[in-house]
């Protein structure tokens, strides 16, 4: 964790006690009058530092807001970076030394959308709430990640570890005690523009193309017509519109093995599908509720067709598509999406009752006279019952349709 603490002049004794007092906790800061060498050129460095920092601690006041001072381009730097960021990721940690908050956001309309913190009023207790906004984010600021070239493919960081696995519903049965090694797990599923890049290199048709067509709706028409096969869909079409930042349907398990084949051969590093249980570890993040979020969820959580809920200040209803990975708020392990938006491919072959056939370590199913595919995560067109942690479905390898995609594990 390294705290930028942005503050203007007139305000360095405040800014001075939150340093000493943050640092006494044992937490790193960086503030200009104790990090600045002479001869150093200060905008860029100030510039450089903010890009670098884990979090940036706004001190503002009236005094610094009426003087146009730096901080202000300081606060534009930090927004800049924080737009490029997941919204449920704590960065940018306003706190106002008086009754400046709202003269602030006339200055920049995004400092509305933030918690405010005062130390004002109480400086011990405006303190506290910073210490503890640090503590809480530092639960998901410190992982451990890995970023695969070109594709630029995110890998985070997975201790091992015992859990209970499934529940005690229809095929998720026995819940049973399972052991996983460590492993190194997307931290988004599979982008448009990820896949693109793995179809640019190497040419490869999918499954949809090689057929001619892939299950959904007709653009415009979901709902009002079925679901069937639809044709000229692929990974590059669908009834709805997708850009890079989405992640990629259509794909078939045939298709995510090819990816991972691909990434494996053209580097040092190997890849592949998550087995279930690796898969359901990763998604529960240690905790045993329905949900990483606990025992119910939402559509301000996550992309699934629920109840209209807010999400980021907007009241918002069933999407009827994918979003752009990462949106919503991660579990403890920094993963994104594993509830809801796209189905996720595993390495196992479906059965019924794996679980009774479940070793007690790393468990994976693999059946000679396979039928079908694990698939976990639900989608953005499931109800909650599927975007559980523990639910599963499946399909047949060569299968297609609007609502699959991938998540790829990095072994060791």
């Amino acid at each position: 964790m390294n705290v930028f603490i942005s503050y203007a002049h007139e305000d360095k004794k405040i800014a001075k006690k939150v340093y000493d007092d943050l640092t006494n906790q044992g937490i790193s800061c960086w503030i200009d009058n104790k990090e600045l060498l002479i001869g150093q050129m200060w905008e860029q460095e100030i510039s450089c530092n903010i890009e670098k920092c884990s979090h940036f601690l706004l001190l503002i006041s009236n005094k610094a807001l009426s003087r146009n001072s730096f901080v202000l381009e300081e606060v534009k730097i930090a927004l800049d970076a924080y737009d490029k960021m997941s919204n449920s990721r704590i960065f940018f940690m306003p706190v106002s030394l008086d009754d400046c908050k709202s003269q602030a956001e006339k200055k920049d309309k995004r400092l509305e959308k933030f918690h405010w913190g005062d130390l004002s009023k109480d400086y011990s207790s405006g303190l506290t709430l910073i210490l503890k906004t640090l503590k809480e984010s530092q639960k998901t600021t410190n992982i451990k990640t890995w970023i695969e070239h070109p594709t630029d493919m995110e890998f985070v960081w997975v201790e091992g570890g015992s859990f209970t696995m499934g529940d005690n519903i229809d095929d998720e049965t026995p819940a049973h005690k399972v052991t996983i090694d460590a492993f190194w797990i997307a931290r988004y599923p599979v982008t448009v523009f990820q896949f693109k890049e793995f179809i640019k290199a190497t040419n490869y048709q999918t499954d949809a193309e090689k057929k001619g067509w892939a299950y959904g709706w007709p653009k415009g028409l979901y709902k009002k017509t079925p679901f069937k096969e639809q044709k000229g869909h692929c990974w590059k079409k669908m009834h709805f519109t997708q850009d890079d930042h989405h992640p990629v349907v259509n794909i078939s398990w045939n298709d995510a093995i090819a990816l991972t084949k691909w990434l494996s051969e053209k580097g040092k590093d190997q890849f592949r599908l998550p087995s279930e249980a690796e898969w359901e570890f990763a998604c529960r993040a240690r905790t045993q509720t329905p949900f990483y979020f606990g025992n119910t969820i939402s559509m301000g959580q996550a992309n699934f067709n629920g109840k209209p809920a807010l999400h980021n200040g907007t009241f918002v209803k069933y999407r009827e598509q994918t979003t752009p990975v990462g949106e919503f708020t991660e579990n403890k392990f920094g993963l994104f999406d594993m509830h809801g938006n796209v189905w996720e491919w595993c390495a196992d072959t479906y059965a019924k009752d794996a679980y009774r056939k479940h070793e007690r370590k790393n468990p994976i199913c693999l059946e000679a006279n396979e039928s079908a595919r694990v698939i976990r995560g639900g989608c953005w067109n499931s109800f909650e019952s599927s975007v559980r942690s523990a639910s599963r479905s499946s399909q047949k390898r060569s299968y297609c349709d609007c609502t699959i995609g991938a998540r790829l594990l990095r072994t060791i």
